[in-house]
Order: structure tokens, then C-alpha cells, then sequence
């Protein structure tokens, strides 16, 4: 989102609320012209403007980060994401925290774009900083994410029976 759109969608918000910056700012507990001046101007939205305009739209401050362009836009919403987070819900607290070193290491690697005619579909491509750095047939990789997973059901077992036997002295 651009700078104008970004005060673009902030006016019609405002208008929408029947808000004005003013109000805004006092509400907030903001200095004087903290919103209404970048919102003027339109200029680059600063950290206070946006934690303003969070408080007067009542929205999570991250979002608005994300609309200003301060914070990188989400990607978008994959068909997995409900089964994944549900299956994360049902996991230990120790091993979401695994899940989640996990999940940022997998992010660190950076996809790159193939031709079609370059792929081979039996194969997973695994790459960094733009490279490819190897390939990996996909049973050899269905295999280990089997053996993280069975670790992990393990790990929750063991955590289960941990807390069902209660050690009375």
C-alpha cells in the first residue's frame, strides 16, 4: 500500500467512525499534530500516527504497521493454514517451541523460481539466499518430516503420562 493509499484508507476510516484527528490524538494521550500533520502532508506514516490511528480504530497496532508499510504485508492465506494451526493447538507448550525454531529455520531458506522444464516433480528443491543448494527426493523428505512428527507425538505422550501420574509420598 502506498503512502496516499495508505491516508486514503485512514480518511475514509476516520470519516466511516465519525472520528477526527484531533479527537484521536487526545484520546490516545498523543502530542498535538502527532496524526493530523503526516496525515496533512501525507507523508511516510510515523510509529506514533499509527499507534494512534491503532487506538482510534480500536485495531491491533501490527495491522496498521502492516497497512503503512512499516511491516511487511502477510503472505497470503494457504488451505493449510486451519489444519496447521489446529494440529499446533494440540501440540505442548516445549513443543510448539520446537515447531517454531522449526518453522523459522524453513523460512530462512529462500524459494527460487525454476522453469517449468527445470523441475522434477520427484524431487523437493531446497534453496538459500536466492541459490540452489541441493534437492531432495520427496520419500526421502516425507521420511524425515515422518520421524519429526512421530517424535513429536512421542514427546507429547510422555508429557501426557508425565502429568497423569501424580507421585504421592
Amino acid at each position: 500500500m502506498s503512502q496516499l493509499d495508505f491516508w486514503d484508507w485512514v480518511d475514509k476510516e476516520v470519516e466511516a467512525r465519525g472520528l477526527n484527528y484531533y479527537r484521536m490524538e487526545m484520546d490516545a494521550g498523543a502530542s498535538n499534530a502527532v496524526l493530523s500533520r503526516p496525515a496533512r502532508n501525507r507523508s511516510n506514516p510515523t510509529i506514533g500516527a499509527c499507534e494512534v490511528i491503532a487506538h482510534g480504530f480500536d485495531m491491533p497496532l501490527e495491522q496498521v504497521f502492516r497497512r503503512a508499510g512499516i511491516l511487511d504485508p502477510l503472505p497470503p492465506e494457504s488451505v493449510h493454514d486451519g489444519e496447521a494451526m489446529a494440529l499446533f493447538r494440540k501440540l505442548a507448550p516445549a513443543l510448539q517451541h520446537v515447531v517454531i525454531d522449526c518453522m523459522k529455520s524453513m523460512q530462512s531458506l529462500q524459494c527460487i523460481e525454476l522453469a517449468p522444464q527445470e523441475l522434477d516433480e520427484d524431487r523437493t528443491y531446497i534453496a538459500a539466499a536466492g541459490h540452489l543448494v541441493d534437492t531432495m527426493p520427496i520419500p526421502a523428505l516425507r521420511r524425515i518430516v515422518g520421524r519429526l512428527l512421530d517424535h513429536i507425538e512421542r514427546e507429547q505422550e510422555r508429557e501426557r503420562e508425565q502429568t497423569t501420574h501424580v507421585v504421592t509420598p
